[in-house]
């Protein structure tokens, strides 16, 4: 059952990321050309959606992150966490590993997809002013290091089975504190 339930997170990291693709590539355009046309402000809130989504992006794979470690092993938890952090971002990869040895990524919708999904994170990188070839391969260990931040977030706040009371009586000097 444990098993089950860790797949139905990862599945549901996976529809995350796509929803995120959506909203950028979709949405955000519609929405933009809808209300501010063709003007020169159209860019700058395009560029700042990307910015925002990126960021938005790398939050939610800190919560998935977050949120599967609960079903972690405390024992077993960096193996578990390093499988699960390439069964969601292992798509990714094989599609960045196709793209280096074969010099492009156009040529199939899928792998128009897949890039979408490393574009999330890397297109904010461009904006910065980072280029060349090792951006995507960047964004995705930026994407996975966000997941594993998650887990060792929730293993950092759990690591104690009962939490111990504080007491503030010894703080206190003639009914205030110090």
């Amino acid at each position: 059952m444990r098993n089950l339930q860790l797949f139905y997170h990862t599945v549901t990291a996976q529809v995350v990321i796509v929803l995120f693709i959506l909203i950028k590539i979709l949405l955000v355009p519609y929405l933009v050309w809808r209300f501010l046309g063709a003007t020169s402000g159209a860019m700058v809130v395009l560029d700042v959606a990307t910015i925002v989504l990126g960021t938005l992006l790398a939050l939610s794979m800190g919560m998935v992150g977050y949120y599967q470690a609960r079903h972690f092993e405390r024992e077993r938890m960096l193996a578990e966490s390093l499988w699960y952090m390439l069964c969601v971002h292992g798509p990714a990869g094989l599609f960045l590993l196709y793209k280096w040895l074969n010099g492009g990524a156009w040529d199939t919708q899928l792998l128009l997809v897949l890039s979408g999904w490393l574009s999330m994170f890397s297109h904010p990188m461009n904006l910065v002013g980072f280029y060349g070839p090792w951006v995507d391969g960047v964004a995705l260990l930026a994407m996975a290091g966000c997941y594993l931040l998650g887990v060792f977030v929730f293993h950092d706040e759990h690591r104690h089975e009962k939490a111990e009371p504080m007491s503030f009586q010894h703080l206190r000097v003639k009914g205030r504190l110090k």
